[in-house]
């Protein structure tokens, strides 16, 4: 178990530092669109890793769920778009890119996950989590070891955050250790495919409960998006 988590953390954390890399670099709509494209990626991994059968629903589950996302971001109210200046362009191109490497590291990483962490003899929460706790330890005591590095090549500079900077990361730093408290054990007693298309309907129950909670209208592009993600989730 330690041997695993050793090598998976590195994937895991390259994965979630590439999607917010990618936050800083295109719109938020094309984050959007293409972070969920994972789901194809783990599809096409569990066919070639876990040895998945190829099917035309489960295909057609993944096209119709991915297109209604993009269809989603496309149609989204947003902000006028910057001037279009070659800068802005190669920016987007770039950040486009390390969105789609992000995605492809996802979609690895959960079905890497299920094939080696997730022995079948060990198919449990506890197991899951006790996985999960080891990644942390070793993420704590030797991911940290290329930020000095990046920040001396002058690839990225790091700097002791304000008290507000910090309670932010501090609490997204718990959502997130929240969300993969659930999300592990999912992916460990489920599919990694049923997963990766499951967590999609968090975008229409977010925009249900903006429409109860802040009465934020559903648009056109929201209603139809939506739909189209559940029907790509029921027909898995």
């Amino acid at each position: 178990m330690i041997k695993q988590a050793m090598w998976m953390s590195p994937v895991f954390n390259g994965a979630s530092y590439g999607w917010y890399l990618a936050a800083g670099m295109t719109s938020a709509a094309a984050l959007t669109a293409i972070s969920n494209t994972s789901c194809c990626f783990v599809y096409l991994f569990s066919v070639l890793l876990l040895g998945d059968a190829v099917r035309a629903r489960m295909i057609a589950a993944v096209i119709i769920s991915v297109a209604g996302v993009v269809f989603m971001a496309n149609n989204a109210v947003s902000l006028p778009p910057p001037p279009p200046d070659a800068s802005h362009h190669a920016g987007s191109f770039l950040g486009d890119l390390v969105s789609l490497l992000t995605a492809i590291f996802n979609g690895l990483y959960q079905v890497l996950y299920k094939q080696h962490v997730v022995p079948s003899r060990h198919n449990s929460i506890l197991f899951a989590q006790t996985t999960l706790a080891m990644m942390g330890v070793f993420t704590l005591t030797m991911c940290w070891i290329p930020l000095p590095l990046l920040h001396w090549m002058g690839w990225e500079t790091f700097e002791l955050p304000d008290l507000e900077t910090l309670g932010f990361m501090c609490s997204i730093g718990l959502l997130s250790a929240t969300s993969n408290a659930c999300f592990l054990p999912i992916i460990a007693l489920i599919s990694p495919l049923f997963v990766s298309v499951g967590s999609m309907l968090i975008i229409p129950m977010v925009a249900i409960t903006d429409w109860f909670v802040q009465d934020k209208a559903i648009t056109f592009g929201l209603s139809m998006g939506s739909i189209g993600i559940c029907i790509g989730f029921i027909m898995l």
